[in-house]
């Protein structure tokens, strides 16, 4: 099934507390929105040391998952089977929503005064996939990119990795 991107990602944005010199993007998983990461957003801006961070939590287009016996929900590509990484992979999705991220971020570059060496990407499960994959394919080298219990997608296709930082959780033995 194809994901239904239709125009600019819808997102939600929690405002840095302090002077805005840095943000954070972050993908959420399967079935969730943007909705579901605000208050790790805030928990975090409570943090004096964080306070100047702007977070932005885009939020996935509804399409059917066929894993998922076709159910129409929030994802950012379709999952054939859960069946592990040999699976075919929906490249076509993955790539749409990859670029769609990458335009979200390109905004949040182009609309402040903040350098992309001062934008973190990250994300949870199938938001960490995009996470990985976005920020690795970015043409600017972003501050870091952060992948929550997800997995590298399309890793036969990579020859060079362009970022700085990368912290995997979970999941490290399906690189191998």
């Amino acid at each position: 099934m194809a994901s239904t991107l239709a125009g600019p990602l819808k997102y939600l944005t929690v405002s840095p507390i302090a002077a805005h010199t840095a943000t954070v993007v972050f993908i959420h998983g399967l079935g969730d929105s943007g909705h579901g990461w605000k208050p790790v957003a805030e928990m975090f801006s409570a943090d004096p040391a964080m306070q100047h961070i702007k977070w932005v939590f885009p939020h996935a287009p509804n399409m059917a998952v066929t894993a998922n016996g076709g159910m129409v929900m929030p994802s950012w590509y379709d999952i054939y089977s859960f069946g592990g990484l040999k699976e075919e992979e929906d490249e076509e999705g993955i790539l749409r929503s990859a670029k769609a991220i990458k335009q979200l971020i390109d905004s949040e570059i182009s609309s402040t005064s903040i350098q992309p060496n001062r934008v973190v990407i990250g994300g949870f499960s199938q938001g960490g996939v995009m996470s990985l994959l976005t920020g690795m394919t970015m043409d600017k080298k972003l501050a870091g990119i952060v992948g929550l219990s997800c997995y590298l997608t399309l890793r036969a296709k990579f020859k060079e990795a362009r970022f700085r930082y990368c912290i995997l959780t979970e999941g490290l033995t399906h690189l191998r």
